[in-house]
Formats: C-alpha cells, structure tokens, sequence
C-alpha cells in the first residue's frame, strides 16, 4: 500500500487534509488574507513534505519540497504583515506597492476561475461530484484567459477586442513566418538532392583538427 493510499483510507484525516488546503487554497486568492492562507498552509506542506521523505515517495519529494520553499517565499512576501507574531520591534513603513485596479468584469472573471479552481481541488478530495468539476474547470479556463486579456489590455492602453487582434496578428505572424522558412528549407532540399553529401560530424571532426 503507498502513502498516499494509506493516508486516503484514513478517512477523515483525510478529509480533513483536504478542507484545510481547501481553506487555504481560498484565502490566498484574496489578497487582503493572503497571509493568514500562508500561515495555514505552512504546517501543512511542512508534515506533508516531511512525509513524502520518511516513505520514500520519489520524486513527490522534489514537488513537495517545491510547494514548501513557496510558502516559506510567501511567508518571505508578507514578513511586514507577519513580523509582529515575532518581534514587537517598529518598522519602517514599506515602499509603496502600486495597486492594479479590477473593474466589475475583471473581479467577476477572476471569481469565476478561483472558484473553478476550487472545485477542481474539491473534487481530487471527493467534496464534489466529478460532473460538477467538468462543468467548472472549462468554465474558470474561459473566465481566466478573458480576464488576463483584459489586465493585459488595459496595461497596453488597448481595448479588449484590440488587444484580442494584436495577439491573433502576432501569433499568425509567427506562423507564417515559421511556414515560409520551413518552405525555402525544403526548397533548398529539393536542389541538393541529387548531390553527394558530406556527413556532418566529418565536416565538424576537419573543423576541430585545424
């Protein structure tokens, strides 16, 4: 039996592993309580880190280890927010940090794609029903690359939909770029063809002996 498998047929220990990266998980998408999602998640990662290495789970040792040098970077983020549960020592008050402002559709994409995101992790601890999850999770991806198109947009000083075709023109650019070299390669090809060909790691073999 693995670990994982074992820690699943604890039940609601394991339930209850998931609510709390549940909670977590919702918190740290408010920025206003990012802090408090990062010190909930802290001793999570922490035990689940600790034992992935004590049983041998492969390489699930490198993605926790990952997940836990995260937080510690988020808990590294917040410090100014954080350091009164340690010192009581002033501080000087930080640097600004300039606020990118959401407009009415803004917030209600990104609340779509947080909940989409949610329900996904829900339904890998069996809160919700997978049907659900399949209506959710294209839903929030919808939801997200709109409303990264409209962060992007409005950084840019573009509308939405001007924004939209300078994406569209950009890629098509690079695809017919790619297409007309590809095509002048296999036209070059073509007039080769009927020449005898010196293997390259001659060529390269001569080069180095000079």
């Amino acid at each position: 039996m693995t670990g994982f498998e074992a820690m699943y047929q604890t039940g609601l220990f394991w339930r209850f592993i998931g609510a709390v990266q549940f909670v977590a998980g919702a918190l740290l998408l408010v920025p206003a309580l990012a802090h408090l999602g990062t010190l909930m998640f802290l001793p999570v990662i922490i035990c689940i880190a600790v034992v992935t290495v004590t049983l041998d789970f492969g390489l699930t040792e490198v993605v926790t280890a990952a997940m836990l040098g995260a937080v510690l970077y988020l808990c590294l983020w917040d410090y100014d927010r954080l350091r009164s549960l340690l010192t009581s020592r002033p501080v000087k008050a930080p640097h600004g940090i300039p606020v990118l402002r959401l407009d009415s559709w803004e917030r209600i994409g990104f609340g779509v794609w947080a909940v989409a995101l949610l329900t996904f992790f829900a339904f890998t601890r069996s809160f919700v029903p997978a049907s659900v999850a399949r209506l959710a999770v294209p839903l929030g991806v919808v939801a997200g690359v709109i409303d990264r198109l409209k962060v992007q947009a409005k950084a840019n000083q573009r509308s939405l939909e001007g924004e939209v075709r300078h994406v569209l023109t950009r890629e098509v650019s690079e695809y017919l770029r790619t297409v007309e070299f590809l095509a002048r390669a296999d036209a070059l090809a073509v007039t080769t063809s009927g020449m005898k060909q010196t293997d390259s790691t001659v060529l390269i073999r001569e080069d180095r002996d000079r």
